[in-house]
């Protein structure tokens, strides 16, 4: 009877299993040795049998749109949908953590029990003989971490005995100690065309986020006490052709750190906008708690969510472009390994979800996309205002239950030292600028639409400042002094 057991109990097998060197532990990215593209290794299933480590891995999308087999019990006809196909380390994976041979989809067999200079065979195809050649072992640094690190080679011979020229690098397979696989091979192209894939982050089970793997909770939530965010959100019911929006203030009431964690409290200010009218609530979340350094997410929590990509680069959203990470899932449903598929039901409910996160604002868009069959339900939320330490983003919305349109309010700058700038598209009668216990501070009549305010004598610290318009709606923003 097989035990399952999952990735982080690979190294608490005993001291008589090898766990030095094993080629794939950890959940871990890797980018194209040359180019752009992200590959990743995570496993869906993790079995040990005797000394052999046995992991299924998770699948990747198909571009290519197939019709499943009506006929076939486990995949039914739903229409034309995205099959699955298989990873580019495989589906199965297997390795005897006692004869250090590492079998791939049943398809290339590697023999790591080398003496330095050894080689031996992995793979025939064509009459040709590929080679796993041992080359070096070296002390090295990488994402941060020393590692030793054992390199390989890949060399072919025909049926003749002579040496066959391929695209490979000198050493296009590298395993370390603690990493595993830090350089690898694509092993669904081989040998047709030399794909060579390079480490660039993991989430080690014992050495914890190395790399760029996936943002930290640190990258996410970067907010101090008196940073606000404002998100504006839409939703629909694709069924009932319904839909509305609403506006979401963030602000930050707390912050407490540890010597290992970090605990934030916010408050949420919400106005829901449709065809009913507009609806108020203030919301008090439960206190945000994460571990310092730890990652956003790790791998898929589940059998039902087969791919997870991250995009590290260029992030867009309204008119601002910077360095950021971006994260989709896609959920499907139990995959069916005898017909290599998902199954007929879960093929119908699919789950379609986008985050993008940008430093130094944490999280700047969420998109979320139900398909049931029945009822498509979608989600977005998109950063129309930030105000993060010395940074800001946008500008603030004054939302008011009277009125379903959105006052803009411009505060600059912000921190500040001497004078801040108010302006707005609504005529403002007046403002009080208050601490943070609520003692008046100072009070201005305005009666304009842009007014300049004298703070110079102000401690430094964080302040609020309410603003009443003609109209009588009022707002509060804060500002720091400097």
């Amino acid at each position: 009877m097989k035990t399952l057991t999952t990735l982080t109990s690979v190294f608490l097998l005993g001291t008589a299993l090898a766990q030095d060197y094993v080629p794939f532990h950890s959940p871990t990215k890797y980018k194209a040795v040359g180019g752009t593209e992200e590959k990743f290794f995570f496993a869906e299933e993790t079995n040990i049998y005797n000394s052999t480590l046995e992991i299924k891995q998770y699948q990747e999308a198909s571009d290519v749109l197939q019709a499943p087999d009506p006929n076939d019990m486990e995949c039914g006809s739903y229409g034309d949908v995205n099959l699955a196909t298989n990873n580019w380390l495989g589906r199965n994976i297997h390795y005897n953590q006692l004869l250090l041979e590492l079998v791939m989809d049943n398809h290339l067999s590697f023999n790591f029990d080398l003496s330095l200079g050894d080689s031996a065979v992995f793979n025939t195809t064509n009459n040709t003989d590929y080679y796993l050649k041992y080359i070096s072992k070296t002390q090295e640094n990488i994402l941060n971490f020393s590692d030793s690190v054992k390199a390989y080679a890949i060399v072919a011979y025909d049926a003749q005995g002579n040496a066959v020229t391929t695209s490979f690098s000198a050493t296009p397979i590298r395993i370390a100690k603690h990493l595993g696989a830090v350089n690898f091979i694509d092993i669904q192209s081989f040998p047709n065309a030399a794909v060579e894939f390079e480490i660039v982050g993991q989430v080690n089970t014992t050495e914890g986020h190395l790399g760029s793997y996936a943002p930290t909770y640190d990258e996410v939530y970067p907010w101090e006490v008196g940073d606000t965010l404002q998100y504006k959100g839409t939703s629909s019911v694709a069924s009932s052709q319904s839909s509305y929006y609403a506006v979401n203030t963030v602000t930050v009431t707390n912050r407490v750190e540890t010597t290992d964690s970090v605990f934030i409290s916010i408050y949420n200010d919400l106005y829901t906008y449709n065809s009913a009218g507009i609806v108020y609530n203030i919301t008090y979340p439960p206190v945000i708690a994460f571990k310092k350094g730890e990652a956003l997410t790790t791998y898929p929590s589940n059998y039902y969510e087969y791919m997870e990509n991250y995009h590290v680069g260029e992030v867009e959203f309204e008119n601002l472009i910077g360095n950021g990470m971006e994260m989709s899932d896609f959920i499907y449903g139990d995959y069916c390994d005898s017909c290599a598929c998902f199954t007929a039901f879960e093929l119908v409910n699919i789950l379609f979800e986008n985050y993008k996160y940008m430093a130094p604002f944490g999280q700047v868009h969420r998109e979320k996309t139900n398909y049931d069959g029945a009822l498509d339900v979608s989600a977005e939320a998109e950063l129309i205002f930030a105000r993060v330490g010395n940074n800001t983003f946008g500008n603030y919305h004054a939302a008011n239950v009277n009125e379903a349109t959105l006052i803009e309010v411009k505060l600059a700058p912000n921190p500040v030292t001497d004078f801040i700038h108010l302006s707005s598209n609504e005529r403002m009668a007046s403002v009080n600028i208050y601490n943070t216990t609520g003692a008046l501070l100072q009070s201005k009549a305005i009666n304009s639409q842009q007014s300049k305010l004298d703070v110079q004598r102000f401690n430094q610290g964080v302040y609020l400042i309410q603003i009443t318009f003609d109209n009588g709606q009022q707002t509060t923003q804060r500002f720091v002094k400097q």
